[in-house]
């Protein structure tokens, strides 16, 4: 109906007391009010009852949420509590968004830093037995997460057959006798390149 609207925030405007005021406001007769001008998006649409309350950010306000009606309402603690929540929520989905924002931006980063350094991290999942391996691991064995069964036996199947007894020595030992898992050990590309790889978890 409206799009697009800029009001002002000063504390002659709701917005602006609602700040100020650090708690809901509640309008019974926009016309009536005393305690600010309503402005005039709500007057050119016929507003007379409305509720406004403050959207918070960690510890600061990150907006103002409002409700009106075109016919006259008193509103109950209820309502301003319902209304408070809906502004709760969008304060969660606020940061969520920033979180996830500052997840992919480290995530990239991160990225970046690993091609550069030529080194890549792995999490594996003793009990379901899945890998994931970070985009450097993938170029470092020449492989990609299409060709890459993502499990302990498939690494396995690059590590170079004479090297193969030890990795396995070595991981069983980290599990069991929770010795250090520290090693240098070879690969073998599907080109047959050979590499050597340091591991540390």
């Amino acid at each position: 109906l409206v799009g697009k609207a800029i009001v002002d925030a000063n504390k002659n405007s709701q917005a602006g007391y609602t700040l100020v005021s650090n708690k809901p406001v509640i309008v019974e007769d926009l016309a009536a009010e005393m305690r600010f001008n309503g402005p005039p998006l709500l007057h050119d649409h016929g507003v007379v009852s409305g509720i406004s309350v403050i959207i918070y950010h960690k510890s600061k306000p990150f907006g103002v949420l409002g409700i009106h009606t075109t016919k006259r309402r008193n509103f109950t603690n209820d309502d301003v509590q319902f209304v408070q929540s809906i502004a709760n929520m969008l304060s969660a989905v606020i940061k969520l968004r920033n979180a996830v924002e500052l997840l992919q931006n480290s995530k990239t980063m991160l990225a970046e830093a690993q091609q550069i350094a030529h080194i890549g991290n792995w999490d594996w999942n003793i009990v379901t037995n899945k890998l994931y391996w970070s985009d450097e691991i993938y170029r470092i064995f020449g492989s990609s997460s299409q060709e890459f069964g993502a499990t302990y036996e498939a690494f396995l199947n690059y590590v170079h057959h004479d090297d193969r007894e030890f990795v396995k020595k070595s991981v069983d030992d980290a599990l069991h006798k929770k010795k250090p898992y520290n090693i240098y050990h070879r690969i073998v590309l599907k080109d047959a390149e050979i590499k050597t790889v340091h591991e540390v978890a």
